[in-house]
């Protein structure tokens, strides 16, 4: 997956659903690397992966590229509260954003 993304076109994908794909801690280096260059990126679906806090700020790092996002969806994650944090003090910076999913999350 990081490979079909390191290419010139990522650039133009504006909506990424991973939702159910149980992400988890293994994936959170590489989501972190190809988030960043997802600069047209409109869309993003996280839910029911089982991100952890790496995830949380893997997605909160790659924020700041992301700059079109206007959905963005966490649902049903365990990043805990740093990580749920991390993302959400990202958040401010994103004036496109209108949907925004966090229910069904863990704290601990």
């Amino acid at each position: 997956l990081a490979s079909v993304w390191a290419g010139k076109s990522a650039a133009t994908l504006t909506a990424v659903d991973l939702s159910n794909n149980r992400v988890g801690a293994d994936g959170c280096q590489t989501l972190s690397c190809v988030l960043g260059r997802l600069t047209a990126l409109t869309q993003l679906n996280l839910s029911s992966n089982m991100l952890c806090l790496e995830g949380g700020q893997a997605v909160a790092s790659s924020l700041v590229h992301l700059q079109l996002l206007a959905s963005l969806n966490l649902r049903d994650n365990k990043m805990g509260f740093e990580g749920y944090t991390a993302v959400t003090q990202c958040l401010g910076q994103h004036p496109h954003l209108k949907d925004f999913w966090l229910e069904k999350f863990c704290l601990e």
